[in-house]
């Protein structure tokens, strides 16, 4: 049986996964712009930077969703 905190989690989660999806999305467009490469490589390589983590983050955010809706979660 899941906890409050675990509940309260779920119940957070996709609007976690909604903004960090927002953000990626925001950052992909940027980056496929051509001009996007005409920046300094440090705003580059943060860029990059950026989206790998939150593709980490997402993934991360989805695993935790699926372990909290699994049978048997909590306590």
């Amino acid at each position: 049986r899941a906890s409050f905190n675990e509940r309260r989690e779920l119940g957070e989660l996709p609007k976690k996964i909604e903004r960090l999806e927002a953000e990626r999305q925001s950052l992909f467009d940027l980056m496929t712009a051509p001009e996007f490469y005409t920046r300094p490589g440090a705003e580059i390589a943060n860029a990059k930077q950026r989206l790998a983590a939150l593709e980490h983050d997402i993934h991360g955010a989805y695993a935790r969703w699926m372990e909290l809706e699994s049978p048997g979660t909590g306590g």
